[in-house]
């Protein structure tokens, strides 16, 4: 199975490659494998825009693309890892559209103030229209 680069950047790389194989962009592969490694690259880019900023955004565009930074943060506060969790369900409803979020747990204490565990749980819509339960974890850095 070929490796694929999954920043930001990478995601047009693999579109022209499939075009190139003959497949329509997006088909050729495991849809929720696909939806799971595009919401990894989302979360482990940083948007330019703070916390504060990205939250009062009526609308999101590739220019605030990625998770507000978080670094400020305490890695042990409960009300800190609701914010995180917001601000993940926030950002993933902004820039991936096939996934449909119902909850997302921040799993505490924090292993440093640069890195956290969330498990997105949700269901992804597939391209013939169906709904996809999914559960899945996430180390974000």
């Amino acid at each position: 199975m070929p490796v694929r680069d999954s920043s930001f950047l990478g995601c047009f790389i693999a579109t022209q490659a499939s075009r190139e194989r003959g497949h329509p962009p997006g088909l050729g592969g495991n849809e929720k494998e696909e939806v799971i490694n595009a919401v990894s690259a989302l979360l482990n880019t940083r948007s330019p825009f703070s916390l504060s900023v990205c939250s009062q955004l009526t609308r999101r565009t590739v220019l605030d693309y990625g998770l507000p930074d978080f670094l400020h943060l305490s890695p042990l506060s409960r009300e800190a890892s609701y914010q995180l969790a917001r601000a993940v369900r926030e950002t993933i409803d902004a820039h991936e559209k096939r996934l449909v979020v119902d909850t997302i747990d921040v799993q505490l204490p924090r292993p440093s103030r640069e890195i956290f565990r969330v498990v997105v749980t949700g269901s992804i819509r597939t391209r013939r229209g169906d709904l996809e339960r999914v559960s899945f974890p996430i180390e974000v850095q």
